[in-house]
């Protein structure tokens, strides 16, 4: 019993000498297992579809280009903004529903279902962001972004990369635009409206000033013809005085008997009749003028229509009203519309406002680079896929491996026949 065992686990131990020497006598059947590998996978790399891989390596644009999309403080575009935002738009989803409407990617990709179209277009497009730009937000203008287009066709895929990178930078350039237009719009709507209250507040106050200087014109027309009235009253009562004063010179003289006018000096020296008659008052009396004199006076006095012509102050009062009449600075007022000569804030209001115009006009179709070329794409001469060594590697190592396995499979049967033959009877 214990001699059947130690034969049969001698029996089952592996012999590498006779192992390899199995090996070599199926050396032709290896060969045979490699070359039929081998020729598939030749097969296979002739049948295979191709796919061609073209690359670029982007970064912020230059700050130079971006200098000129600022205007003064109206625009405050960055390097960095315009790069995050064409990174954002040439994103495989963002391209992806973009391009599927185009008829040019339409034939290049040979579907027109929505779907197929959009998946084949996010696969072939791989968008490759550095680390640190993906931590930082894309705030270094060092990074390096790669753009990567992977087709069946050369051409193709050299077209299809040069078309994301239009469509993406015409895309960025529309929303930037937009957006700075929009902003300059708002800014000169907001000055505009500024601009409208200042010139409503200006004509308030300028309809302030003609309802003040009115005023004042009217005060003085009152007061000066207050103060004419006052010197009229005041004339004719020293007319009507005058009057009384008079007649009673003129019944001095006749009771003196004076006819014709005379010094009061001499009257006593020619008239011994008469008593010296002596007067008290303010006003001296003129009895020595004579009756007729004094008739004439009387009644030139009674006959007086107006005694404007006897007061001095009249003439200079009434010169002044009369310059009241018109007041030049109101009729100035009155006429004016143009209130910008006049007025500092228009005049700056006016300026910002031109700025924005002219900021405006020229951001209208301006084109710029929304990033900086570091390496553009070039039609490639091999194709990357499927990898020709790798797949020969590969295939020869399976074909080596695949008939060692043969090799070890037929030895085990031929010394399967050689044992049962040896032990069958004769």
């Amino acid at each position: 019993m214990d001699q059947k065992q130690g034969l049969q686990a001698s029996e089952d131990e592996i012999d590498l000498f006779e192992l390899w020497e199995g090996l070599v006598q199926e050396k032709l059947t290896i060969f045979y297992s490699f070359l039929a590998v081998v020729v598939i996978a030749v097969i296979y790399l002739l049948m295979a579809p191709k796919k061609y891989e073209v690359r670029a390596e982007l970064s912020p644009p230059l700050a130079s280009e971006v200098s000129k999309l600022n205007y003064l403080d109206i625009t405050n575009l960055t390097p960095n903004s315009i790069y995050q935002a064409f990174i954002l738009n040439v994103s495989p989803r963002a391209m992806a529903e973009r391009l599927s409407k185009e008829p040019d990617v339409l034939a290049l990709f040979e579907t027109t279902e929505k779907d197929v179209l959009i998946k084949n277009i996010m696969n072939a497009i791989t968008i490759v962001l550095p680390e640190e730009s993906k931590k930082k937000l894309l705030v270094d203008t060092e990074l390096i972004t790669s753009v990567i287009v992977t087709m069946d066709h050369a051409e193709d895929a050299l077209t299809f990369a040069n078309m994301i990178l239009n469509n993406a930078n015409e895309l960025v350039q529309q929303q930037l635009l937009t957006e700075q237009l929009d902003k300059i719009e708002t800014q000169i709507i907001e000055i505009d409206r500024r601009y409208h209250l200042t010139l409503l507040r200006l004509k308030n106050e300028n309809s302030a000033e003609i309802g003040r200087l009115i005023l004042n014109d009217n005060q003085k027309k009152a007061e000066l013809k207050e103060e004419i009235e006052g010197l009229r009253v005041k004339a004719e009562l020293d007319r009507r005085f005058k009057i009384e004063l008079l007649e009673s010179d003129l019944q001095l003289a006749t009771m003196l008997n004076i006819q014709k006018p005379m010094d009061s000096l001499d009257y006593g020296l020619r008239s011994e009749k008469k008593a010296i008659v002596e007067l008290k008052g303010v006003s001296p009396s003129r009895y020595w003028m004579g009756i007729d004199v004094l008739n004439a006076e009387i009644k030139s006095l009674k006959s007086r229509e107006s005694n404007d012509p006897f007061i001095l102050e009249l003439t200079e009062l009434k010169h002044q009203l009369a310059l009241l009449t018109v007041n030049e600075k109101v009729e100035i007022l009155k006429t004016r519309t143009d209130f910008i000569p006049f007025s500092s804030e228009l005049r700056e209001l006016q300026s910002e406002k031109d700025t924005a115009l002219k900021a405006l006009q020229a951001l209208q179709n301006r084109t710029f680079n929304s990033y900086k070329m570091v390496s553009s794409f070039v039609k490639p001469t091999h194709s990357i896929k499927p990898q020709k060594m790798l797949v020969l590697a590969v295939a020869g190592v399976l074909g080596i491996m695949l008939g060692i396995f043969i090799a070890l499979i037929r030895r085990a049967i031929k010394k399967r026949k050689e044992e049962n033959g040896l032990k069958q009877p004769t």
